[in-house]
């Protein structure tokens, strides 16, 4: 199942509890030109680089799932009927 983020405490919660998740990072607007596939463990995520609300509070939200399908599922729901992920973190291949 995946989950939709838009605060940064309980974002950083998940990761916490799921390392080898997915996230998506979208646009807060949903745009369907900015949907990025990341791990659990992506180094971008590191809470101590950013200030309070900047990973889910402002122009980006995070959506995780331990599965890519299901974010997959996700992205075909709410922002571009092909479900595919625009681009896709270097990180993800070191999660495999």
């Amino acid at each position: 199942m995946a989950v939709l983020f838009s605060d940064d405490a309980d974002f950083c919660d998940w990761l916490k509890s799921n390392p080898n998740g997915f996230v998506l990072n979208v646009a807060k607007s949903l745009r369907e030109n900015y949907v990025v596939l990341h791990s659990g463990n992506c180094q971008w995520f590191d809470a101590g680089r950013f200030v309070q609300g900047a990973l889910c509070e402002r122009g980006y939200k995070k959506v995780c799932s331990d599965e890519q399908d299901d974010l997959r599922d996700w992205v075909r729901t709410n922002v571009r009927v092909d479900g595919a992920f625009t681009a896709t973190c270097r990180c993800v291949g070191d999660a495999k």
